[in-house]
């Protein structure tokens, strides 16, 4: 019975404690008022502003809403600013204008593309986001050039909205298809996607970058890209045509080059060779002449073989020989030092 009675004094001590470790809290923060920020997120959830516009088109942004007046009341002193693709609003004065509360884009251009939101800075390091919008590009896309086997990276400016709605995802498409493996990335990251050996055939065209929340379920297309793919010079093309379809061929050659590498390290600088110890002054002398020549010989033989052996390569490689050629170099070079030992 005392145990019972010890165990619920605890739990309401420890329930008061939490009581005022919160309001402390909450006031240290200074947010905005509770209905505030109910009446800034349930706008948030039903804003609609996804515009879909063409090349030289004009369209007006405005963060004059109920929202912002709220927040005022409290913060009379609070000021807001405008954000595109999570970075601070830079304007062109030759086809944007800023007045106010109010941005305009007097002619749309494919780099426009992306997500523009209006914050809210009502306190020291405490912002508030009251209004976005997105405006992706009809037809023309950001050009992007990449030569085929490399690298293609695409961006999309997705982490705001991810921040905003926490279960939210994007995905890419081309050409109107969904690319695979790239179908449900958390909309919060902000990382590049990266598509790796780039062809013609699978990645040339329109990509477009759309943003999905199942929880209120809506979707925006945030960007719009034109990809080319450029072809790989003739001698270049040649060479990785051979590497992809001999794939198991240039793993063998590779294997081979790497062990010959370590054979010469070994040979010429691992077991350098000792010469013997004289019994005199006047022996040691001689023996001293001698193997300082003899080393020097050596030394210009094994030079000239390395870069005779290099040149051959060289040449192998320009002729597009296949690479078991160099096997034979690497044997006669092997047998010939082996001869001289």
């Amino acid at each position: 019975m005392i145990t019972i009675e010890l165990k619920s004094t605890r739990r309401i001590l420890i329930r008061q404690r939490n009581k005022r470790g919160l309001r402390k809290k909450l006031q240290q923060q200074k947010g905005v008022p509770i209905k505030t920020a109910i009446m800034i997120n349930q706008s948030l959830k039903k804003l609609e502003d996804k515009f879909v516009l063409a090349i030289g088109e004009k369209i007006t942004l405005s963060c004059d809403t109920p929202e912002l007046e709220a927040i005022n009341k409290t913060f009379p002193n609070s000021k807001h600013q405008w954000i595109f693709n999570n970075v601070d609003l830079e304007i062109d004065k030759k086809r944007m204008k800023l007045e106010g509360l109010m941005f305009e884009i007097t002619h749309f251009n494919a780099s426009d593309q992306g997500l523009y939101a209006c914050r809210v800075h009502y306190a020291p390091k405490r912002r508030k986001t009251i209004y976005f919008a997105t405006i992706v590009s009809e037809k023309v896309g950001i050009p992007v050039q990449i030569m085929e086997t490399k690298t293609l990276k695409l961006h999309c400016p997705s982490s705001p909205i991810g921040r905003l709605f926490k279960k939210s995802f994007r995905t890419w498409s081309l050409k109107g298809k969904m690319v695979n493996g790239y179908t449900s990335i958390p909309a919060k990251r902000r990382a590049f996607e990266r598509f790796h050996n780039a062809s013609a055939l699978k990645h040339e065209g329109s990509w477009v970058c759309q943003v999905t929340d199942p929880a209120t379920d809506r979707q925006w297309d945030l960007i719009r890209y034109d990809v080319s793919v450029t072809a790989l010079p003739l001698h270049e093309s040649e060479v990785h045509k051979f590497v992809m379809t001999h794939p198991i061929l240039i793993a063998t050659q590779s294997l081979s080059a790497l062990l010959f590498l370590v054979a010469m390290y070994i040979y010429f600088v691992h077991e350098p060779k000792q010469p013997e110890k004289p019994d005199t002054d006047e022996e040691q002398d001689e023996t001293s002449s001698e193997t300082g020549s003899t080393d020097e010989k050596d030394g210009n033989d094994n030079a000239e073989e390395i870069t005779s052996t290099i040149i051959t390569w060289t040449k192998i490689l320009e002729m597009g020989q296949p690479f078991v050629m160099i096997d034979m170099e690497i044997a006669f070079l092997f047998t010939k030092r082996m001869k001289k030992r």
